[in-house]
C-alpha cells in the first residue's frame, strides 16, 4: 500500500514538472517573440537599417539620412583613398557634414585636413557647447542654493522659485 502510494506521488511529481517546465518554455517563447516584435517595429520606425557595409550605403546614409558616423566614414576613405580616390576637398565637405550632424565626432576629425574656417567652425561649436554645459552648472547651482535655503527657512515647506534672464 506505501509502496503504491510513492508510485503515485512520483507520477504526480513527475507530471507536475513536465508541466511547469512546459509552461516556463511557452513563457519564454512568447517572450521571445514578443521581443522580436519589438525590436522590428524600432527598426522599421528608424531610417536606418544599421550600419553602412559599402561605402555606398555610408555615402546614401550621410546624403538622405544625414546620419554622422556614415558621412565620417566617407570622409575617411577619401582622406585616405582606401575605397574611394584620394580627394582632400571631399573629404573636408564630408568631415564637416560629420561634425554637423553628429557634434560628438568632431574630436576626431583631423585638424590638418580641415581648412581655418573649418576650424574656426570647430571651435565655436565647441565654444557653444561649453558654454551650455556651463550656463546648465550654473543653474543647477542656483537651484540647489535655494532648496538649501528653503529648506533651512520653512523645513522644506517654502517653495521659492527663481527665474533670471
Amino acid at each position: 500500500m506505501e509502496r503504491q502510494a510513492r508510485r503515485q506521488n512520483r507520477r504526480r511529481d513527475i507530471h507536475l514538472v513536465t508541466m511547469l517546465l512546459f509552461l516556463v518554455g511557452a513563457v519564454c517563447l512568447v517572450g521571445c517573440a514578443a521581443q522580436t516584435k519589438g525590436t522590428r517595429a524600432m527598426s522599421q520606425q528608424a531610417h536606418l537599417s544599421g550600419p553602412a557595409n559599402t561605402l555606398s550605403e555610408a555615402m546614401t546614409q550621410c546624403l538622405r539620412h544625414k546620419e554622422g558616423f556614415s558621412c565620417y566614414e566617407v570622409a575617411k576613405a577619401y582622406n585616405t583613398g582606401h575605397g574611394l580616390s584620394k580627394d582632400r576637398k571631399r573629404a573636408q565637405v564630408y568631415f564637416q557634414k560629420a561634425c554637423d550632424y553628429h557634434s560628438s565626432l568632431c574630436s576626431f576629425v583631423p585638424r590638418d585636413v580641415l581648412q581655418n574656417h573649418t576650424n574656426r567652425k570647430l571651435e565655436e561649436v565647441r565654444r557653444q557647447r561649453l558654454a551650455k554645459l556651463m550656463a546648465e552648472r550654473e543653474k543647477r547651482m542656483r537651484e540647489r542654493k535655494v532648496q538649501k535655503v528653503s529648506n533651512r527657512h520653512g523645513q522644506g515647506v517654502v517653495t521659492v522659485s527663481v527665474t533670471t534672464d
